[in-house]
């Protein structure tokens, strides 16, 4: 994803991934994987059937890693299957999400991606719901200022000052109260909203 974005086009990427992600909630015994070579090597894809017809889908590094953890499977071992012996990864793979009978996982996607595999306990807090809560507030103190945000592949960032609240701490050495907000929307921690001090100096 972004990182040292400015305010609008967080909110403007925010919109975008609302408006383009889809989530499934597929049994894991209809879950396979499939790898491709093509230039840059060994590709494993997802395939599953959604209600919109099947799916094939490649992984981002979060949902490798998140799918090799849930089948016990360490993952410098998954790596190396990988590049080495793909056919084999396929084969471990379909064997133990086979075994998981009607287990059932939340699958995220995104891009034409699959962003993360998780439980269907999962209770997802998504980034735009975070900021149709948060924007309006920092719209209401005028004087509030955005000093970062980004959003990248497994959180999203927001740092807020206001100096309203400032201190002297030393001679010549002020700082500022302020709040840093955090979310995950692929089980990355949980929402998160942490006071903040920020020095001036």
């Amino acid at each position: 994803m972004k990182s040292g974005m400015t305010l609008q086009n967080l909110a403007v990427e925010i919109d975008r991934v609302r408006r383009t992600k889809c989530d499934y909630l597929i049994p894991s015994s209809s879950l396979s994987m499939r790898t491709y070579s093509d230039a840059s090597g060994n590709v494993p894809t997802l395939a599953f059937d959604a209600p919109n017809g099947l799916q094939q889908m490649g992984l981002t590094e979060v949902a490798h890693r998140q799918l090799a953890d849930k089948l016990r499977i360490p993952f410098t071992y998954f790596k190396r299957m990988q590049d080495e012996q793909p056919a084999l990864l396929d084969s471990n793979v379909n064997v133990w999400l086979g075994s998981e009978g009607h287990e059932t996982r939340m699958i995220r996607t995104l891009d034409g991606n699959v962003r993360a595999v998780l439980s269907k306990r999962y209770r997802p807090i998504d980034n735009w719901q975070v900021a149709e809560w948060v924007l309006p507030l920092l719209n209401a103190f005028e004087d509030a200022r955005v000093e970062s945000c980004s959003l990248t592949g497994t959180r999203m960032y927001l740092k807020v000052v206001t100096p309203r609240i400032t201190e002297e701490v030393a001679p010549g050495d002020l700082v500022q109260a302020g709040v840093v907000i955090g979310n995950s929307e692929v089980g990355h921690g949980s929402l998160s909203i942490q006071p903040l001090v920020f020095r001036l100096k």
